[in-house]
């Protein structure tokens, strides 16, 4: 459903991260980008936009990125089963 939308809106990425072992180091259909492991964002610098399509995981997900990054400017956008961007969960 992830790379579904992400193609759809044809939103441009800079990475896709995934716990998932078998997809880490591949190319994403969606995107064009190949898939990291989580653990890589925690290096990154800045405030970052995560698009979240796995929605009904938005809560463990922001709570797993929170863990690897201690940054709150980080913002979460959702975009079902409504849009949300998301500021107020760096509380």
């Amino acid at each position: 459903k992830g790379n579904t939308f992400i193609n759809y809106a044809g939103i441009s990425l800079d990475y896709i991260f995934d716990d998932t072992l078998l997809k880490i180091g591949n190319l994403s259909p969606a995107g064009g980008c190949i898939v990291s492991s989580p653990t890589v964002m925690s290096d990154l610098t800045g405030p970052i936009l995560f698009v979240i399509p796995a929605w009904n995981f938005k809560k463990e997900i922001i709570e797993k990125i929170k863990t690897l990054r201690n940054n709150l400017e980080d913002e979460y956008l959702v975009y079902y089963p409504v849009l949300e961007r998301d500021l107020i969960s760096n509380s």
